[in-house]
């Protein structure tokens, strides 16, 4: 609730929390004076009791539908066809009266020594003596103009439709007609109260009205006045006290904007301001867009890269209720292996927009090539002694996302014969390869390890004799004394056949 001795130094914050904590943008939001919008009726609800106030105040303001006031799918050309506005039927009256009304004692306007009203009307015929003096928004404490009134009116006045401005009980009008209570077309009418400016000429005098944002006459003086608080509540539609049926405004009615602490410089009669030419073009949509995402796409890189290209999306659906402008997506032509979120992002035709996240998952599943260094055939030292510390070269490795691990399975030690080294090659996928490297040891082909005449090699390679023992079959004869005279080194002498000094 506003009072008259409520500081307003915290406004600026207080718009800024709204703005960034708004679930949508206001449709006015370029225009100027748009931070000073306390109390913004843009009637987007379309159903149920409940108005709801998208400026400053926020919840502040909400208001609710009385006695028969309710949502209509008619709206002013600025909307073209989109959102809704209030209908204000010609019945009721006192307590029964149709309006629009805040809860508890809503003052927005308490403590203004300027202000700006503005709204969307479509007046309609209401039958004998009604419609005339219809009030567009109130939150007086009193319909008798005395001193002691405090708050303020903006209604029309009169079968011409004159528009009225009443601040505590002082009430001027326009001097030239307005919007007669049966026109039936939809008209914007707006009243700027300047009063702490010097009131010498037609174009600063304290109260100027405006229709279809056109200055209607020269203004009238109002000078020095800041708007009482009172405890009655804000209503649009009809008066927040004696509601007769001279009081009810019967139409429709949209955009209804209270800005605090805002008054555009007059511009003189007949004369067009561009201030409330903005607020009266804009928009009323402030429903965001919906979106639903394409399902999550899981992809392979491509042969030979670590990236995808050409990746299928699918495709987001996106509506509003009064149209989608736009649908994009912030994909890239190629996405890299790993997970990529992709926003999709639509617009609507007033700005408001909406996203989603996509994610798309570039999975590596080729293999890294690995290619092992040359096989080695070596000799050992004598008596067969296992290689250490062999030097086996290195792989050539390669992957599309590079290799992040190559190692071998080598032994520490090397003996006699062949033996397999695997090689592998791991990227950051896990995905592996190996190979094989085949390292041949020999015995040497020079040290004579028994001292029999044969060297290690001779006696592995050819004739499968023990290198460590110099009498292979045991019979006392060397394996070399054998060789020599044609015998077989594994198998022992026949007693016969050995030399007779033996």
């Amino acid at each position: 609730m506003r009072t008259a001795n409520k500081s307003w130094k915290y406004l600026p914050f207080i718009v800024l929390a709204f703005i960034l904590t708004s679930t949508s943008a206001r449709a006015s939001i370029a225009c100027t004076g748009n931070t000073e919008v306390v109390a913004e009726y843009l009637f987007f609800e379309g159903a149920g009791s409940t108005v709801v106030n998208t400026g400053a105040d926020g919840d502040d303001g909400n208001a609710v539908l009385t006695n028969g006031a309710s949502f209509n799918s008619d709206v002013p050309p600025s909307n073209a066809g989109c959102g809704w506005s209030i209908q204000l039927p010609a019945t009721g009256a006192g307590s029964t009266t149709p309006a629009i009304e805040t809860a508890g004692t809503y003052d927005p306007l308490a403590g203004a020594s300027n202000f700006t009203l503005m709204a969307w009307i479509k007046r309609a015929s209401g039958g004998s003596n009604s419609n005339t003096s219809a009030r567009i928004v109130s939150d007086t404490s009193s319909l008798t103009l005395t001193s002691a009134t405090a708050g303020v009116e903006f209604r029309f006045s009169g079968s011409a439709g004159t528009l009225s401005l009443r601040v505590n009980g002082n009430e001027v009008s326009t001097t030239v007609g307005g919007i007669a209570p049966n026109s039936n077309v939809w008209r914007h009418v707006a009243v700027v109260y300047d009063g702490t400016r010097p009131a010498t000429n037609t174009l600063t005098r304290n109260a100027h009205f405006y229709v279809d944002g056109i200055q209607r006459g020269s203004g009238n003086t109002l000078q020095d006045e800041v708007v009482g608080a009172n405890t009655n509540r804000l209503t649009l539609g009809n008066s927040s006290v004696g509601r007769g049926a001279a009081n009810i405004m019967v139409g429709k009615m949209d955009d209804m904007l209270i800005l605090y602490g805002f008054a555009p410089y007059a511009v003189g009669n007949g004369e067009t301001s561009a201030v409330i030419r903005c607020f009266m073009l804009a928009n009323d949509d402030i429903e965001r867009p919906t979106i639903t995402c394409p399902d999550n796409v899981s992809v392979g890189t491509d042969p030979g890269l670590c990236t995808a290209s050409n990746v299928n999306l699918g495709q987001a659906a996106a509506g509003d209720n009064c149209g989608v402008a736009s649908l994009v997506n912030d994909a890239p032509a190629v996405f890299p292996a790993g997970t990529n979120l992709v926003i999709w992002t639509t617009t609507d035709y007033a700005g408001n927009s909406i996203s989603c996240t996509q994610m798309v998952t570039v999975t590596d599943s080729e293999p890294p090539t690995i290619s092992c260094p040359p096989d080695i055939t070596t000799n050992t030292g004598p008596c067969l002694v296992a290689i250490t510390n062999l030097n086996l070269g290195q792989p050539i490795a390669s992957d599309n996302c590079g290799v992040v691990s190559l190692i071998s399975f080598a032994p520490a030690e090397f003996p006699v014969g062949t033996t397999s080294v695997t090689w592998k090659a791991w990227d950051a996928a896990g995905n592996q390869d190996e190979c094989s490297q085949q390292v041949t040891v020999e015995p040497s082909q020079t040290a004579d390890c028994d001292g029999d005449g044969l060297t290690d090699w001779e006696e592995v390679q050819v004739y499968q004799t023990d290198p460590d023992n110099p009498s292979t079959a045991g019979d006392g004869l060397s394996d070399g004394w054998k060789v020599q005279y044609g015998f077989d080194p594994t198998v022992s002498v026949p007693a016969e056949c050995r030399p007779r000094y033996w």
